[in-house]
């Protein structure tokens, strides 16, 4: 479910009650169907690779990198002549946030307070889809790694989608 708490202002500009207003009429969203496909077939792999570009924390300016998402964590290499390499354990602490405003732009938040600043490259005709394959797949194997530190290793079943 989706939803967002809005306070109403009148004409006058006085505060009315506090009301939360659900996206897609009060149901569950769903996931498109091939993006489902692909985040499980990456799960079974367990791993995959994304042509993305890294914020170099000034204005518009993004290095050509590879992200690469495997079962224990993540890495971000810079393409040919490039010095950037990143590489990360998933945690508790690992959060991957959608940039508000920005369509093809997604930050992975380290436990050590670090963040990385990603943009989906336009090599698929739906850029968004992409972001947001390249968002759950992280979550999904951050989660699954979680799980897995505090169970000792024992395999439990996650359910990312409910059908």
């Amino acid at each position: 479910y989706l939803a967002i708490e809005v306070q109403p202002l009148d004409d006058r500009k006085r505060k009315g009650e506090l009301v939360k207003v659900f996206a897609n009429d009060h149901r569950k969203i769903t996931c498109d169907p091939d993006m489902h496909g692909h985040i499980e077939q990456t799960l079974q792999n367990g791993h995959a690779s994304y042509k993305v570009s890294l914020s170099m924390g000034y204005l518009d300016m993004w290095e050509p990198v590879t992200l690469t998402i495997k079962r224990e964590g993540y890495s971000i290499k810079g393409s040919g002549s490039s010095d950037v390499a990143i590489n990360e354990k998933f945690s508790l602490g690992t959060k991957v946030t959608i940039t508000y405003g920005h369509d093809m732009e997604f930050s992975i938040y380290t436990a050590s307070g670090s963040m990385h600043i990603l943009k989906a490259e336009n090599y698929m005709p739906d850029i968004i889809s992409l972001r947001d394959t390249i968002v759950l797949t992280l979550r999904l194997f951050n989660m699954k790694a979680v799980q897995s530190a505090k169970g000792g290793g024992r395999k439990r079943r996650v359910k990312l989608f409910s059908k």
